[in-house]
């Protein structure tokens, strides 16, 4: 199974309509069009998953042809590296140090806690 990335969509693009034009290079096993988290608008992308070679036949097909006066993008999905996967990492460890379990054994870890350290303490 070969997940493809596909770039430049367009914004009234819908799931039906991707599998539609994927379909017509092979079986499509999933569509998953991207949408921003906090207004719900779609962002042009999205990932098609589709058998090893019916991927390729469809990425070399469809890569740059025009798709409701769009050309896509269409290539294998990479994995996120560098930043992008660190800001993810990032994003991961402070939601789930930030969150309050009250299960045994788990810790709550304080985040950036100040306090002062001087030597005048009252006894």
């Amino acid at each position: 199974m070969t997940k493809l990335y596909v770039g430049n969509l367009p914004f009234t693009a819908t799931d039906e309509a991707v599998r539609a034009l994927f379909s017509k290079h092979g079986t499509v096993e999933k569509v998953s069009l991207i949408t921003d988290r906090d207004t719900g608008r779609p962002r042009g992308f999205g990932f098609v998953e589709m058998s090893n070679a019916d991927a390729s036949r469809a990425m070399q097909a469809l890569n740059g042809t025009d798709f409701d006066g769009r050309p896509l993008k269409v290539t294998k999905r990479r994995i996120a590296s560098g930043r992008a996967a660190a800001t993810a990492a990032g994003r991961a460890a402070t939601k789930n140090a930030c969150s309050i379990d009250t299960a045994p054994g788990r810790a709550l870890w304080p985040g950036a806690v100040f306090w002062s350290a001087s030597k005048s303490r009252s006894t």
